[in-house]
Formats: structure tokens, sequence, C-alpha cells
């Protein structure tokens, strides 16, 4: 089976000529493709592309990208003096020297003044986005195609898992064809009988038509037809490949709806509890199906 899951983690780690970037992917439910992208400042020109592989390979899911980096080669560095600021303290520090007749040590002092917030400032050379491109491409693929591979083997499980309560709730279906008749013929019975305690006189033409009406009402073949396409439907979507997750959603709707009318048809004890197993099984199907992608 072909089925994907919603849920998966991929992670990459590519040494380049000038940096290490390491990527994680994580993925989770959602209706919807949504990413939440952690891009360094230096590489946020990159984020269009980024996004639109990502695309490509995850059609639905929220995701959360971690990206770290961490240079190889070193950046040149660059140092600035405030030569202002450092003025203005050295003029303060000869001031309070003279206003408390303190020896001035002018070299001790001056070194101090480094210390001072925005006194001094170190700046690396700024990284060129274009060139760690290729690098931040070659590990996100590695990281997607891990994350795939994940999601599709958690897939796998989920479809087995699927398949199983279909096989389950076929069975239960089946019951309810198997009961049918026997049920509509004992309820006839009893609304035949009924009607002639209630007169003694019957005009027999007009109870075979009562009755017929009757048996239209009650009958639920075209239900359980309907039941049954609709597991066939779902048993054929389920092995597509691609996005099946919102059409299996949409089967199962179809599903629950037939045997809700079945449950309103048959007033029998014997349907009704299968009624509820198959409810249970269809919310089940449900449930997991929420986790496809």
């Amino acid at each position: 089976m072909s089925c994907m899951s919603m849920t998966g983690f991929g992670h990459a780690r590519v040494d380049g000529s000038l940096v290490r970037i390491v990527i994680e992917l994580r993925t989770v439910n959602h209706r919807f493709s949504e990413w939440n992208l952690r891009l360094p400042r230096e590489l946020l020109g990159l984020e269009e592309e980024v996004r639109a592989y990502l695309a490509t390979r995850v059609a639905r899911g929220r995701g959360d990208l971690f990206f770290t980096m961490e240079p190889i080669v070193p950046r040149d560095v660059s140092v600035r003096v405030d030569f202002k600021t450092m003025d203005a303290l050295h003029f303060a520090y000869r001031e309070a020297c003279a206003r408390y007749d303190a020896n001035a040590e002018d070299a001790r002092a001056t070194l101090s003044w480094f210390g001072f917030p925005d006194v001094v400032s170190v700046e690396r050379a700024p990284l060129n986005a274009s060139d760690v491109a290729q690098d931040v491409m070659v590990a996100l693929a590695l990281a997607a195609d891990e994350l795939v591979s994940a999601r599709r083997r958690e897939g796998t499980r989920l479809a087995n898992d699927l398949s199983h309560k279909l096989d389950n709730l076929r069975l239960i279906v089946e019951g309810m064809r198997t009961v049918a008749p026997q049920v509509e013929v004992a309820t006839l019975s009893r609304l035949r009988e009924r009607m002639r305690e209630m007169s003694q006189e019957v005009d027999e033409s007009r109870l075979l038509t009562e009755l017929a009406v009757v048996a239209d009402k009650v009958s639920i073949d075209e239900e359980i037809v309907r039941l049954n396409s609709h597991l066939e439907e779902f048993a054929n979507t389920l092995s597509e490949s691609g996005p099946v997750g919102r059409r299996l959603d949409f089967i199962i709707q179809e599903m629950n709806r037939e045997v809700n009318t079945i449950g309103s048809k048959a007033g029998d004890l014997s349907v009704s509890k299968l009624v509820v197993d198959a409810k249970v099984l269809i919310e089940q199907l449900r449930e997991q199906v929420q986790n496809v992608e």
C-alpha cells in the first residue's frame, strides 16, 4: 500500500566549503500544507526557494524546519571603537581624579573602558546566501528524503490498520444483509396481525397495499448496496498513490450517513446492535484517516 502518514521526521548534515549545515524537518497532522521555517537572517533570501521545494515533497501537514549553521572557514572580523564615547569616559575619569585628588592610571582605566556597552563592537563579515545556497538545498533534499521515508513507513502501518478495520466493517454489513430479510418478514407479520386484531373484516387488497408501503419503508437493501459500494471505494482509494486523506474522510462521511439511515429504518434489536458496532468502527476509521496525507 502506498498510503502516506502526515507525521514524520527527517535529519541531514552537510559539510560545505564554508559552513556546516544541519537541517531537521518535523511534520504533524494538518488539513493543508503549512511550514514554519527557522532560517538564519543571512539566509532569508532562500526562503521562497525552500518553501517551493518542500511543497513538492509534502502535500499535507504542518511542518517545522530547524536550521543550524556553523562556520568551517573562519570569517573575517572587524573591530570598531566608538572614540567619542571613549573621549567622554576619559574626560569624566580625569575630572573625577582631579575632584578627589587621586592619581590617574590612564592605561589601566582606558583598558577598562573597553568593557562599557557600545564602546567596542565586533562584527563578522556577512555571509553571502548565494555562496551556501547549493549546500542548503542539498541538505534540505536529504532531510526531505528521510522525512518522506518516515511518513511512508508510518503510512504503511496506518493502511494495514485501516484495512483490518475495513474487513471487520464488511463482516458487520454482511450480517445486516443476512438478517435484513428476516427482520422485514417479522415486521410485516406483526403489522398484519395487529391490523387483523383491529378489525375482523379487513380488505385484503388494501392490506397488501399498506404492507407494501411499509415494506418499502423498512427495507435497507438500497442502503446496504450503497454501503458496500463505499467500502469498495475506500479500499481502492487506500491503494492509490498520492494524497488520499481527504477523499477517505469524505467516503467515511457517506458510510456514516448510510448506517444512520439503516438505524432509523430497522427497529429490530439485532440490526440495532450491528448498527452500533458499525458506528464504532466507522469512528475508528475516521480518527485514523485524520493521520493520512
